[in-house]
């Protein structure tokens, strides 16, 4: 019997969870997944043609984003807009590649423009199906971080899988 056997406990590792429970709780920033689109609707903001199977490039009144001449600027004249779905989550989002929790993806050569995210377990149904995550919506930019997932999330924590570290990598808006 080594010295070590009894080191982590069941009290160490449920001290372990809260901990990262309250860091969860204070450091966890809106975000919104976004899943794939696979059906495209008439845009709000153009009078569809039916003719041509595109925009007219005419505003329709009550649109969201109101225009006089050129093409529409939510559809680009193209008359459709893809149907996406979202859910709003909180993340912590982890831009410091030294705090990454090691081990997630080997894919990782250069941590510039990757993201690490913590999660609590039950989000990684959400986390499986998104393909991107805007990071600080709650942020008045109208830039925001917009990330593609980059691997699978993958279960941590000391004894139980009670957390998520999910890798996101940058795309340009």
């Amino acid at each position: 019997m080594s010295k070590f056997d009894n080191l982590i406990s069941s009290a160490f590792k449920q001290i372990h969870i809260d901990a990262m429970t309250e860091v969860m709780r204070g450091c966890a920033v809106p975000c919104q997944l976004i899943f794939g689109s696979t059906k495209f609707v008439d845009c709000a903001n153009c009078i569809f043609d039916p003719i041509g199977n595109k925009s007219s490039n005419r505003y329709q009144s009550g649109g969201p984003v109101a225009f006089t001449v050129g093409v529409c600027p939510m559809c680009y004249g193209v008359g459709k807009i893809p149907d996406q779905k979202t859910e709003n989550i909180n993340l912590c989002p982890i831009y410091d590649y030294k705090g990454w929790i090691p081990n997630i993806t080997s894919a990782v050569d250069s941590p510039f423009g990757y993201v690490q995210t913590l999660s609590v377990f039950s989000t990684y149904d959400s986390l499986v199906q998104a393909k991107e995550v805007l990071i600080n919506t709650d942020t008045n930019s109208e830039v925001k971080a917009r990330f593609e997932r980059n691997g699978e999330p993958q279960p941590c924590g000391i004894g139980s899988s009670s957390f998520l570290a999910t890798m996101w990598k940058r795309i340009e808006n």
